[in-house]
């Protein structure tokens, strides 16, 4: 699910704190547009370096999905998603993904 950060565009577009995180924002931009996303802007936690949040742009620029994390867990020493959102503002659906995390 992170193939965007394997895009040959990535580019900081700025620092911010983000649902109480300081984060980078980072905007990676898809070469091949026609078969999902166009671009993904993502908010990174400065200190953890996980996703706080990540809006996934249409072919035509048009914000397509929020994803979320919305639990995550310290597991063997590294923070793992517990529970994801994800919502299409496009057709109103929302769907959540919840994670068996070992410990």
């Amino acid at each position: 699910g992170l193939e965007f950060f394997h895009w040959p565009q990535q580019k900081v577009l700025k620092k911010e704190v983000h649902r109480s995180c300081g984060c980078t924002v980072l905007e990676s931009t898809n070469p091949y547009p026609f078969n999902g996303y166009s671009r993904v802007v993502s908010w990174i936690d400065s200190e953890s370096l996980g996703i706080v949040e990540a809006y996934a742009y249409d072919s035509r620029g048009k914000l397509l999905k929020d994803f979320y994390p919305k639990n995550l867990k310290k597991v063997n020493g590294q923070y793992q998603v517990e529970t994801m959102m994800m919502e299409n503002v496009q057709t109103g659906s929302r769907t959540r993904l919840e994670f068996d995390l070992k410990k």
